[in-house]
């Protein structure tokens, strides 16, 4: 059985995945916090660092401006990039709706994942 996740240990989760996909997506600390509404870049390095949360609305707006879905900054485990990039692709394809079966939205995973290998 896995013990409960404290909430210092969530913060530095979610710190490094904002600052992961804040990068993916070429984002600089500074744009991003204007993304956001905060006037300082410093509490964008807080909350990488892990010292500082988010509330649930930031975290929204924060999946928003890194286009991400926004489960994917929450996840309670420490899951490598790579796959959280794919879980990301995976959770964009279910909410789209652009496809209309599963046999479709799962050809479409596998063809993104070629591309990526």
């Amino acid at each position: 059985m896995s013990r409960a996740i404290s909430t210092k240990e969530l913060n530095v989760l979610i710190g490094k995945r904002i600052k992961f996909f804040r990068e993916l997506a070429g984002m600089t600390q500074e744009e991003f916090s204007k993304c956001l509404g905060y006037k300082s870049s410093g509490i964008i390095s807080m909350i990488e660092r892990g010292v500082r949360g988010m509330k649930k609305s930031k975290m929204v707006e924060a999946a928003k401006c890194l286009n991400v879905h926004q489960h994917i900054l929450s996840i309670e485990n420490d899951i490598p990039n790579e796959y959280l990039v794919l879980l990301n692709d995976i959770a964009k394809l279910m909410t789209m709706n652009k496809f209309h079966g599963e046999i479709q939205a799962l050809k479409a995973i596998v063809e993104s994942l070629k591309s990526k290998v």
